[in-house]
Parts: structure tokens; C-alpha cells; sequence
């Protein structure tokens, strides 16, 4: 992947103005979200005009993150990640746990003990739906 050099990011920065870049990287963000909108949502426009979008906001964020503390966006970012391991991890354990529990499910399990087991399972089922979205 083609980055913009860091010296280049902040010889625009200094050359267009910090304020300016900042209003574009906002203006190019919104229309990548329009892009994504249009092409996944609504099944108009082309990847290639998202491709575009997302061009321009990389090349935009490069500028931006001449304006932040780099170790502690790298820690922010490091937490996310560590956050979408953890979904990933689940999302495979759900169904997991799940069948272990119909598994204890027989012919001499009571009323009490099959409703519990449906509790847990439609609990983890709710979990999932909202590790998902």
C-alpha cells in the first residue's frame, strides 16, 4: 500500500493550514460514508468510486495523525484490536457452549432443569446477536 510520507503530511499540513485539512478529512470521511452507503446498502455507485473515497481518507488521516500523540493512538488502537480478538473468540465459543448445553438435555431431565438450560441458551443466543449487530 502507497502511504504519504510523513514529511509530505505535514508539508501540506503547514502549506493549506491545519484547520482547512481537518474540515477536508471531515468532508472526505462523510463522503466515503456515502460511498459505502450508496454501493452496499442501496446497490448503486461502484466499488471503484468507494476505492476512491477510501484513497482520499487515507491520504487524509495521514495529515491528521501529524496532529496526535502517535504512542497513544498506537495504545488505543492496540485495545480495539485486543476488544475484536475477544468478539471473535466468543462468536466461536457461543455455539460451542450451546450445544453442550442441548446435550444435557434428556428424557429424565425435569421441567425446571429444561427451562434453565433454554435460559442459558437464549441468553448466549442474545449475545451473540449483539457481538454480530
Amino acid at each position: 500500500m502507497t502511504k504519504l510520507p510523513d514529511q509530505k503530511a505535514c508539508q501540506v499540513l503547514l502549506t493549506m493550514g491545519r484547520r482547512r485539512q481537518v474540515e477536508q478529512a471531515i468532508s472526505e470521511l462523510n463522503e466515503l460514508a456515502v460511498a459505502l452507503y450508496h454501493h452496499f446498502r442501496q446497490g448503486k455507485g461502484s466499488i471503484t468510486e468507494v476505492m476512491e473515497e477510501i484513497a482520499d481518507v487515507e491520504i487524509m488521516l495521514a495529515q491528521i495523525y501529524q496532529l496526535v500523540d502517535k504512542d497513544q493512538l498506537e495504545a488505543i488502537r492496540h485495545k480495539k484490536i485486543e476488544k475484536l480478538d475477544f468478539y471473535l473468540w466468543r462468536v466461536g465459543e457461543i455455539p460451542r457452549e450451546i450445544s453442550e448445553l442441548q446435550h444435557q438435555i434428556t428424557k429424565e431431565s425435569s421441567t425446571e432443569e429444561i427451562e434453565r438450560i433454554e435460559l442459558k441458551t437464549n441468553a448466549l443466543r442474545r449475545e451473540m446477536e449483539s457481538i454480530k449487530g
